[in-house]
């Protein structure tokens, strides 16, 4: 993170969206879904 940008509020905003985000999925491709495959050696 830069220098300066740090907030306990940006960083509890940080940490309930990821915990969100894993427990609701929002990572995971649905099935049949338009998007393509996952590529090996770049990030998902």
């Amino acid at each position: 993170m830069a220098q300066g940008l740090r907030h306990p509020g940006l960083d509890a905003l940080r940490r309930a969206a990821a915990e969100l985000g894993a427990r609701e999925g929002w990572l995971t491709r649905p099935p049949g879904s338009w998007l393509p495959e996952e590529e090996p050696g770049l990030p998902a």
